[in-house]
């Protein structure tokens, strides 16, 4: 599990960024990202690195089951790659129906390619 200072927790925080960030969407995935400047704290508090979230809604999943499924693989995946995220990127994954019946290489290779730089 990430700790919290590396976690998205409000709504506020995730719903700015699907406003106003960069989208890049794949295959599986659609992920948001935005790139905090210095002076752009929306906590209130100095923000040091990374942070990331994952957003699983009805539409993509109606068991609680598949939700959990995808946060958890879309997890592994931010955790294995989190090195090659920017530092003052803040990302929202919102995996589509298809990341279900997918292999998790093919997550891996679309979450890859959508990586912001």
């Amino acid at each position: 599990m990430f700790p919290r200072w590396q976690r998205l927790v409000t709504s506020e925080e995730i719903r700015h960024i699907l406003a106003r960030g960069k989208k890049l969407r794949g295959k599986y995935l659609q992920l948001s990202y935005w790139l905090r400047s210095e002076q752009d704290q929306l906590s209130g508090s100095r923000l040091f690195g990374p942070r990331f979230t994952v957003v699983v809604g009805l539409k993509q999943a109606k068991k609680a089951v598949e939700r959990n499924r995808l946060k958890r693989r879309y997890r592994a995946l931010a955790a294995k790659h989190q090195a090659r995220w920017p530092q003052r990127a803040d990302l929202v994954l919102l995996p589509y129906k298809e990341a279900l019946t997918a292999d998790f290489a093919d997550l891996e290779k679309d979450y890859l390619t959508l990586l912001p730089q």
